[in-house]
């Protein structure tokens, strides 16, 4: 753990995360279900097709992007379309793992009587399915899922809506993500307490000039971080 800023008295009553990339390696899930397309069909091979998910034409999560690939293939049955993105889904599921840490620690911050949420850009069904997969699903007050709010990060509407949703202020909640473009400078900026899951950030391009308030090399040392920056409120109990 590096703390970049110094920790600050609050009382803290939240958590919340962003879900892909901070819980599991999602691109790794993700290659494996284009893969599970292309070896199906025998057409290309699966970077190519996650080089389609890639295309700013559409959102990561969109499965128009399994679409051009086919279509640019030859295929445009849609019910091989339809079958595709299924047997794409199965595999990133089903290659989904969870980083170490992270069920024990989002369960000791239950233990601590803290409210959490999720804000992903994920679509509903898609963050539920994996939720469920690696059994955390029953953790969280709020999963707040593209289709919550229409917007995705960085906008500002899905960290006030789960805040909303959970009752609590900014400054009374600590939130935790990989990106500093779409998870962390947005939060700050709303005035939450920022923690970078640098573990699982692997967003390439130009970066922001932000810094979070701290910046975690795993899951497992975000029970001390909230110790740090609850200290002098007496807002958790000791641990």
């Amino acid at each position: 753990m590096s703390r970049t800023r110094g920790p600050r008295d609050r009382a803290i009553t939240a958590v919340l995360f962003d879900m892909d990339n901070t819980f599991w390696d999602l691109v790794e899930a993700k290659l494996a279900g284009c893969r599970a397309v292309t070896d199906w069909l025998g057409l290309g091979d699966g970077e190519e097709l996650f080089g389609y998910f890639c295309r700013p034409v559409l959102d990561f999560e969109h499965p128009g992007h399994l679409r051009a690939f086919l279509e640019d293939h030859g295929v445009r049955d849609p019910a091989v379309h339809e079958e595709g993105y299924e047997r794409y889904r199965a595999a990133l599921l089903d290659a989904l793992e969870v980083y170490p840490g992270v069920v024990e620690t989002l369960r000791g911050v239950r233990a601590l009587g803290l409210r959490l949420g999720v804000v992903t850009d994920a679509y509903n069904r898609d963050a539920w399915d994996r939720l469920a997969t690696a059994n955390i699903h029953d953790l969280f007050d709020c999963v707040v899922a593209f289709e919550t709010t229409r917007e995705r990060k960085p906008a500002p509407e899905p960290f006030r809506f789960a805040l909303a949703s959970l009752g609590v202020r900014p400054d009374e909640a600590v939130y935790v993500g990989d990106s500093l473009v779409r998870d962390i400078e947005p939060a700050q900026r709303l005035g939450l307490f920022t923690v970078h899951a640098a573990y699982g950030d692997r967003n390439a391009g130009p970066q922001p000039d932000v810094t979070p308030d701290v910046r975690i090399r795993g899951m497992g040392e975000l029970l001390g971080v909230l110790r740090d920056c609850s200290r002098g409120t007496g807002s958790l109990p000791e641990f």
